[in-house]
């Protein structure tokens, strides 16, 4: 990542840049367009560079993708910055990084972050027009990623949110694909006390403002700073206790009968 930091510095010397994450795991596309997508909305507008790309030196697109907020998006034309552009006013225009005056000399068939990503986020800093990089995309033409599953389910006795794990941080929080809208839809209010269903276990929790609403080491749900509901543990980790990870499915609903199985 320093090496990119360095091509970007030689373009454009004024450029302030900023480190996002260097933690999404090989490969994970999906899990970089989330990061990307939420960290994106705290910036001021800026040329945003995101590589998670393993289709690199195959024939898929590299593309800077200006969207409605006039910030831009430089990657791989897989889906991973999508997200981003719709958290920034949605995709406006799109042009594929064709021209080789605008790259390294040799680009590896590698290492395209170094040699055809971060030249094109230093050139873009630096003021040149994007229609320079290359030819138009159709904006319809950009591989979208299939969004994770969200949805309320009528189930018996109770209705029940029904999601997936789409991210688990450093400390083992769940975050799944539910809004707080999904728990109101299925009758639950801050305050109420859930079943969870997490891929094969169960579990009952309360409906939580902060980790601090239940006990040290004790499960708690609660709406994150994603902006969608987590399972976690205070001062403990969810995705050891429950053996989840991403893609992981999950059901919440308000608790009632007997309770449910304790972890």
């Amino acid at each position: 990542m320093g090496v990119c930091h360095g091509v970007i510095r030689r373009v454009a010397p004024a450029a302030t840049v900023v480190d996002i994450t260097h933690g999404v795991l090989p490969n994970d596309i999906a899990v970089g367009a989330a990061l990307l997508a939420e960290a994106v909305r705290h910036f001021p507008p800026a040329v945003h560079l995101a590589v998670v790309d393993p289709g690199v030196g195959t024939k898929r697109r590299g593309i800077v993708l200006q969207t409605g907020s006039g910030s831009c998006l430089v990657g791989p034309d897989n889906g991973l910055l999508i997200p981003a552009s719709e958290a920034l006013g949605g995709p406006a225009q799109c042009y594929e990084l064709t021209n080789p005056t605008l790259r390294a000399e040799r680009p590896s068939q590698t290492f395209h972050g170094r040699d055809i990503f971060a030249p094109a986020a230093g050139h873009i800093a630096r003021g040149v027009e994007l229609s320079a990089f290359g030819p138009a995309v159709p904006v319809a033409e950009l591989v979208t990623p299939e969004p994770p599953f969200a949805g309320v389910v009528e189930g018996r006795p109770v209705r029940e949110a029904v999601g997936e794990v789409v991210l688990i941080d450093r400390f083992g929080n769940l975050t799944t694909s539910l809004a707080a809208s999904h728990l109101a839809a299925a009758g639950a209010v801050p305050g109420d006390v859930l079943d969870i269903v997490v891929g094969d276990q169960r579990l009952r929790a309360p409906y939580g403002d902060t980790f601090a609403s239940v006990g040290s080491g004790e499960p708690v749900v609660l709406v994150d700073s994603h902006d969608l509901v987590a399972i976690c543990y205070n001062r403990g980790s969810a995705a050891e206790a429950l053996g989840a990870g991403r893609g992981t499915k999950v059901t919440l609903s308000l608790a009632g009968g007997s309770p449910a199985a304790g972890i």
